[in-house]
């Protein structure tokens, strides 16, 4: 079953009803208890997927690599 969430309000939600499946050993020990989005997104998300995971204290030079691969992931 998906569903759309809608507007702009950030919403929380469980990962696995996002990835719409139960976590294996390696996602559950690593993945955060619960994903904040804004906006419409379908759930669960089609497929390819991608995340991009930012830091606090980014450097200057990991602020430029990661628009490098967000400008590439967003073309293909």
């Amino acid at each position: 079953m998906m569903e759309m969430i809608k507007g702009t309000e950030i919403s929380s939600m469980q990962v696995e009803n996002l990835l719409g499946h139960p976590l294996n050993d390696i996602e559950e020990k690593f993945a955060p208890k619960e994903l904040y989005v804004r906006g419409p997104m379908q759930i669960p998300l089609p497929r390819p997927k991608v995340s991009i995971i930012d830091s606090r204290k980014a450097s200057t030079n990991g602020l430029g690599d990661a628009q490098t691969i967000t400008n590439a992931l967003a073309k293909n």
